[in-house]
Formats: structure tokens, C-alpha cells, sequence
């Protein structure tokens, strides 16, 4: 059996530099007020849990997490 991609959206509480963006190649960038959003796919929880570390290691605010497709 083979999965889909997650869909997911990660909120940060801060408008992340334009070099954030780099560090998650092929997430759509956007900015809300203070807030910015990113929304891409990941192939695996695997992969999923590899983002979340990076996030963490780089003292991101991570402030919201979803999966879109489920």
C-alpha cells in the first residue's frame, strides 16, 4: 500500500525572514498580519517529523500545525 503525500500547513507566530523560506523547499509562503503561513507536502510521517525537528532546532514560534488531506 502505497500513501499520499501529507498535505500540511504550519503557523508561525512571527513574519520569518525570506531565508526561512529556503530551509522548506517547495512550501507556499504567505504573511497575515504577524503571522506567516506555510503550506506544502511532506512525503511520510517520517518526513513530517524531520520538518517538525528542524522547526524545533532552529527555535522557530510554531504556533499551529494541521494536516490538510486527512
Amino acid at each position: 500500500m502505497v500513501s499520499q503525500p501529507l498535505q500540511v500547513e504550519l503557523i508561525f507566530n512571527a513574519q520569518l525572514a525570506a531565508h526561512c523560506q529556503g530551509l522548506l523547499a517547495g512550501f507556499v509562503w504567505t504573511y497575515h498580519g504577524q503571522q506567516t503561513r506555510a503550506q506544502g507536502s511532506v512525503a511520510d510521517q517520517a518526513a513530517l517529523f524531520g520538518v517538525l525537528k528542524l522547526i524545533r532546532d532552529l527555535n522557530l514560534p510554531l504556533v499551529a500545525f494541521r494536516v490538510l488531506n486527512q
